[in-house]
């Protein structure tokens, strides 16, 4: 569920599985919505930056920083994966595993659940990955990105530093703002 961080989605995992009526073996990929890839490249030297442009006092340390982007590596996440799915009782190998863009993968998530051809699909987060609005032109299943906005650039951020001025606390008591 969106309000639990840092915990594997076994049990949505099983649920799925059971509910199509199929075994782990029968996976041929996992697809995550979450480019992991780009961490150890990009995303951890983009946020060091952001800090350091736009708060001038220690809001985060480089050490606390580096443990916070320990759990999005790849190696990570593959790790987790295969723990958990040995937890749910698989022994065998692992299917492959890749990863997409947040941002895409909402976009035709929004896309494929209707039956139009062409369409207009706008991507509006906090923020994923470094993404916070993405806006797509669709025709027949071809997605072509027209824009994208990132971090600072982000109607959710606005809406959390509003609701922290305000009293309530991140990733909480916020959402009843």
């Amino acid at each position: 569920t969106k309000n639990v961080y840092d915990v594997f989605p076994s049990q949505a995992v099983k649920y799925c599985l059971n509910t199509a009526r199929i075994r782990p073996e029968q996976l041929s990929m996992i697809s995550i919505g979450w480019d992991a890839n780009r961490y150890p490249k990009d995303i951890e030297s983009f946020y060091r930056q952001f800090y350091k442009r736009y708060f001038t006092t220690g809001v985060r340390s480089s050490q606390k920083l580096s443990f916070e982007f320990e759990k999005y590596r790849p190696e990570k996440i593959l790790n987790q994966i295969e723990t958990h799915f040995r937890d749910l009782g698989y022994m065998g190998i692992i299917p492959d595993v890749r990863f997409y863009s947040h941002h895409d993968c909402q976009a035709n998530a929004a896309y494929h659940c209707h039956s139009y051809d062409h369409a207009a699909v706008i991507v509006l987060d906090g923020a994923a990955e470094t993404s916070t609005l993405s806006a797509y032109l669709v025709k027949n299943s071809t997605f072509e990105k027209l824009v994208q906005y990132h971090i600072p650039h982000s109607l959710g951020w606005f809406y959390r530093v509003f609701a922290r001025y305000c009293g309530f606390v991140q990733q909480t008591g916020d959402v009843h703002l």
